[in-house]
């Protein structure tokens, strides 16, 4: 039996890493990562996905991790200690609850100074007999 408006198409398919969650336990525990994946499915110029597998890693202070080209997916050579990585992203971390900080003080700021003028507003018309 048939489909209503049955095609043939032609499409590629691939799998990716779509989220990556961190988890950084207080010691002894040991801080890992899960990377969940994605099914990619590109058929007339849309991608579908579907939601696939995941790994899961624990970082080792001592380990390594071989540099891939995300062009050609071979290694390049290099390595960079596995510990690099925790310091990037704890890096990435300081900086984005700096910026987070800041923009809390400046619409604390901002309240203040609303809440401020409004007060002297209201005794400015108290005084006036208001």
């Amino acid at each position: 039996m048939a489909d209503y408006k049955e095609t043939q198409i032609a499409g590629k398919q691939w799998k990716r890493c779509f989220e990556i969650k961190v988890e950084n336990p207080l010691a002894p525990a040991t801080p890992k990562a899960t990377f969940y994946e994605q099914d990619v499915i590109e058929i007339a110029g849309k991608n579908v996905t579907i939601r696939a597998d995941q790994v899961e890693m624990s970082f080792d202070i001592n380990g390594t991790i071989t540099i891939v080209n995300p062009d050609t997916l071979g290694p390049t050579g290099d390595t960079v200690p596995e510990s690099m990585l925790y310091v990037l992203l704890f890096s990435k971390y300081i900086e984005a609850a700096k910026a987070r900080d800041a923009e809390q003080a400046i619409k604390a700021a901002e309240k203040l100074a609303y809440e401020t003028e409004q007060e002297r507003l209201r005794v400015l018309y108290l005084n006036q007999g208001g």
